[in-house]
């Protein structure tokens, strides 16, 4: 029986846009969000199986966002981005991602007499 433990990170470094446009029409905002992910779990030897099982925790946060829209307020019409209806867009938004994952890994050792 082997402890497994792990840390990595999805970190961005650059900007090439903050939208994805659908036929260069629609955008979608992109957030940018780092992600740390922390991972543990046991490997379990059964025979000619390796068994592997864990956790892993995953934890992301983002302040001073921009909003995606913004009801508060409406302006009739506001020329800059040519919507209706819509408050005007801030900087203020909030981010948080957290994600809890479980792995389960089975192999078969197929090499005879070393697992014997």
């Amino acid at each position: 029986m082997g402890l497994l433990v792990g840390y990595r990170t999805d970190c961005r470094t650059s900007r090439t846009s903050n939208s994805r446009y659908v036929n260069k029409t629609y955008g979608i905002p992109e957030f940018y969000l780092n992600k740390y992910h922390f991972t543990n779990g046991s490997l379990f030897t059964y025979k000619r199986l390796n068994i592997a099982a864990g956790f892993q925790y995953t934890f992301g946060k983002r302040n001073n966002a921009k909003n995606v829209i913004n009801y508060a307020e409406p302006i009739e019409y506001n020329p800059e981005t040519d919507y209706s209806l819509e408050g005007i867009r801030q900087s203020n938004g909030k981010t948080r991602f957290d994600e809890l994952s479980l792995f389960i890994s089975v192999a078969i050792n197929l090499e005879k007499g070393l697992m014997d």
